[in-house]
């Protein structure tokens, strides 16, 4: 027999997780679409000589996929790279689009920090703007984004440009420079000692390392580290000014960190990562790739995006998500039928409470209760042969053990709302002393 669990990396999601995510992805959509962004879905696998040459030495972490119609294909390891096929194969002019969609990579997984070789991912860009604005409208999305799911962070900053000048000053051969970006973007997963490791035997002298590590452990106040950094290195940080300068008038909080790099072998200008307040991996990251679109086809074209982990943003917003209470309804003694269970289920569903019954003709009411309490249940919605002539309900509260009566007009307001309900209703026949009702 087969052995019964998810395949390594991979994991299935339910409940409240799913509902999380849902919840998670129709805000962020909502954010994407308020900055213009138009809706775009592209296949979970592309051509794999596509793939294989955007990812540095993350390459090797792309799925390869059997040859089985005469194309090598591989699953798509990012939203970007389809992204910028996609453009390319439109033709030239401005862009705003995102995707919401699952990627792939055949990295080691570590659940604890959100890491998986399957998960989803929301992204914005923006293609065919070449002005710093297009970078400043982008983390304005990922600023958004976060405050519409709550998620207080500390949005990261750097250049690629000041990248170069960076490791000028520390002496890395200019044809390592993909390369070095790949390993400083480890610093954050692995030890010094291992990243230096790595560069060593990529080629670089420990003393490059050292002076290396002086530079992209530096962050702080953007103009005043921008102005030391001016007197060190031959570099004009003019354009990095003006972005900050524009987050500022946007209202948007950002550091300079020379330890952001972006592993990936396409970005060129701003990158940034936005980082948990709460502590944990980055939740958001992206930067411009001016080269990338125009490498694809036949016109160069700038753009510049930014990519959600959706994964690691469900567990942030978990505790936010209540989901409204499940009422189970039960039948107590002779004369009510399922035909009465099933349109009293109808008539809660209808008004937005989960309803569920007992899918059995004449069940009891203990292996009812007791369904309900397996099911998860809140509530349970009692009716008997008494209560349906005089069109009243009780309801059993399942987490305390209490019980009340209401009229049957006020059950949906019973089991929706948080606040006191007054049960007394005219609507009633019979003599039915007034209760009140309230889900704690």
């Amino acid at each position: 027999m087969p052995v019964l669990k998810a395949a390594k990396g991979t994991r299935d999601i339910s409940g409240s997780e799913l509902a999380s995510r849902a919840v998670v992805i129709a805000r962020l959509t909502r954010v994407f679409q308020l900055h213009g962004g138009q809706p775009l879905e592209t296949p979970a696998f592309e051509r794999r000589d596509l793939l294989l040459d955007k990812y540095g030495d993350n390459a090797k972490l792309v799925y390869d996929l059997a040859d089985q119609g005469g194309e090598s294909l591989a699953l798509r390891y990012d939203l970007t790279v389809p992204f910028a096929r996609h453009v390319a194969q439109r033709g030239a002019g401005v862009f705003r689009g995102f995707q919401v969609g699952r990627v792939w990579r055949r990295d080691q997984p570590q659940p604890s920090k959100g890491r998986y070789r399957e998960f989803s991912q929301a992204d914005f860009d923006i293609a065919g703007v070449a002005s710093i604005l297009a970078d400043v409208e982008v983390v304005s999305v990922l600023s958004t984004g976060l405050s519409s799911l709550d998620v207080p962070v500390d949005i990261r900053v750097n250049h690629r440009s000041l990248l170069q000048a960076v490791m000028n000053a520390s002496n890395v051969p200019a044809h390592l420079f993909k390369e070095t970006c790949s390993s400083v973007d480890k610093m954050d997963k692995l030890s010094w000692d291992e990243v230096r490791a790595e560069l060593i035997a990529k080629g670089l002298s420990r003393d490059s390392c050292e002076t290396l590590r002086a530079y992209v452990t530096l962050k702080g106040a953007p103009k005043d580290l921008l102005s030391k950094l001016e007197q060190q290195l031959p570099y004009d940080a003019s354009e990095l000014m003006s972005f900050f300068g524009h987050l500022e008038a946007a209202g948007i909080s950002a550091t300079l960190d020379l330890g952001i790099a972006r592993g990936l072998d396409y970005y060129t200008g701003v990158i940034f990562e936005a980082i948990p307040r709460a502590g944990g991996p980055s939740v958001a990251a992206g930067g411009r790739y001016d080269n990338l679109i125009g490498s694809l086809g036949n016109f160069a074209t700038p753009a510049v995006g930014v990519s959600f982990g959706v994964d690691r943003l469900v567990p942030l917003v978990q505790s936010q998500v209540v989901l409204g209470p499940t009422a189970y309804v039960v039948s107590a003694g002779l004369g009510v039928s399922v035909q009465d269970r099933m349109r009293l289920a109808t008539e809660l569903r209808e008004n937005g409470v989960t309803a569920l019954y007992a899918l059995k003709d004449s069940p009891s009411l203990t292996h009812q209760l007791q369904q309900a309490t397996q099911a998860g249940a809140a509530l349970a919605v009692i009716i008997g042969a008494e209560e349906l002539r005089t069109h009243k309900v009780t309801i059993k509260d399942l987490n305390e053990g209490t019980q009340w009566g209401t009229c049957r007009t006020m059950v949906v307001d019973a089991c929706l709302n948080k606040q006191i309900v007054k049960s007394h209703d005219s609507g009633c026949a019979g003599n039915f002393p007034e209760q009140v009702w309230y889900k704690a």
